[in-house]
């Protein structure tokens, strides 16, 4: 998979545009660690040199700011970029080191992600063990803030094929499409990311006349809309638990989907864990 390296910068810490970032080198001895203003255009500086092919130089103003700034909250987006540099040179260990002080917990993109690089340098490795923790707890805490946020209720769990499915009715705008139903999955799989399907309205359709609900596949590196069924009468949960089973079970065919041309850590990072983009 190809990551891209200022797509996720851009997600992390969108700061200033700066035409011409100055040398990062020279401005390490001035940086304020209090400041998010100080330290985004060296973090950008570092983006801009590895990509260009300078990776060893972009690392290094990397382990410059976390040196000089310790674990600070302002550390957090550098540490993450950094760990995603190291899970390009597939050097694991590095980059779980780095981001070990970012939380957990918390919401918000910084966070979250680095949840993602978790999970991805420990599929790195192969360990299993160590992944399938990381995924339940960021599992968990998507679900907790559907509900917390949200004043979601969770319906039930439910396995299908080995996956478990956790079922939770909430309402969640995200980009014009209103969220009905969240089902986080964990894929039986022992080093697969989380995946989401969501049953979804969209106001332009519903204007139509005709209101449906979305059947939204989603996992980091593809979205599938798997059908669609009607919204009105509202159909009950054990039709909609139905819908999801066959889904996962691969007895249906989408009716269109996308893949991202360049993923990051994780494409679909609001869709996959919603809850946790903010």
């Amino acid at each position: 998979m190809r990551i891209g390296i200022l797509a996720l910068l851009a997600a992390l810490w969108a700061g200033p545009a700066l035409a011409d970032p100055p040398p990062a080198e020279a401005d390490l001895p001035n940086l304020d660690c209090a400041s998010p203003a100080s330290i985004s255009p060296v973090m950008r500086h570092a983006a801009d040199v590895f990509q260009g092919g300078d990776e060893a130089r972009g690392r290094a103003v990397i382990d410059a700011i976390v040196a000089r700034c310790g674990e600070q909250p302002t550390t957090w987006p550098p540490r993450v970029l950094g760990a995603l540099m190291a899970l390009r040179a597939a050097d694991y260990d590095r980059g779980l080191a780095l981001i070990e002080p970012v939380p957990r917990t918390g919401g918000g993109w910084t966070i979250t992600h680095a949840s993602y690089a978790r999970l991805r340098l420990l599929a790195g490795k192969g360990d299993a063990e160590a992944f399938g923790r990381e995924r339940r707890a960021l599992v968990d805490f998507a679900q907790a803030s559907l509900i917390s946020r949200y004043h979601g209720r969770l319906q039930e769990t439910f396995t299908v094929n080995g996956a478990e499915v956790r079922a939770i009715q909430a309402t969640v705008e995200q980009e014009g499409f209103l969220r009905r139903w969240e089902f986080l999955i964990i894929p039986a799989e022992p080093l697969a990311l989380p995946r989401s399907i969501m049953l979804t309205t969209d106001r332009t359709v519903d204007a139509m006349g005709q209101p449906a609900l979305f059947i939204d596949g989603y996992d980091c590196e593809s979205h599938a809309t798997l059908g669609m069924i009607p919204a009105r009468p509202e159909p009950d949960y054990a039709a909609l638990r139905q819908v999801v089973t066959q889904a996962l079970q691969g007895h249906i065919n989408p009716v269109s989907g996308m893949t991202p041309g360049s993923a990051n850590l994780c494409a679909w990072v609001q869709f996959v864990t919603p809850g946790l983009d903010g």
